[in-house]
């Protein structure tokens, strides 16, 4: 698992780990979020380590994906719901 932010007081690290060509997760103390590729792809949003929700994401790229998780994660997604 590589290390790719932290914060420049040293209260949160973004983890990220490449798990297969078609997952990837990154980790904060408090939530993660993956990416699958099913049909379409999905992201699965954690906080505590329960699953929140699994937000399909039909019709858009994996880029659009990606930035799902990345809102999730930086808490711009605030509730799953």
């Amino acid at each position: 698992m590589a290390k790719i932010y932290e914060s420049p007081d040293k209260g949160a690290s973004v983890y990220q780990r490449e798990t297969g060509s078609t997952e990837r997760t990154l980790i904060t103390a408090t939530r993660s979020a993956i990416i699958r590729e099913e049909i379409h792809y999905v992201v699965d949003l954690y906080e505590n380590d329960q699953l929140l929700e699994s937000r399909a994401v039909i019709g858009h790229s994996r880029h659009y994906a990606e930035d799902v998780l990345h809102n999730w994660i930086s808490g711009v997604i605030c509730d799953s719901k």
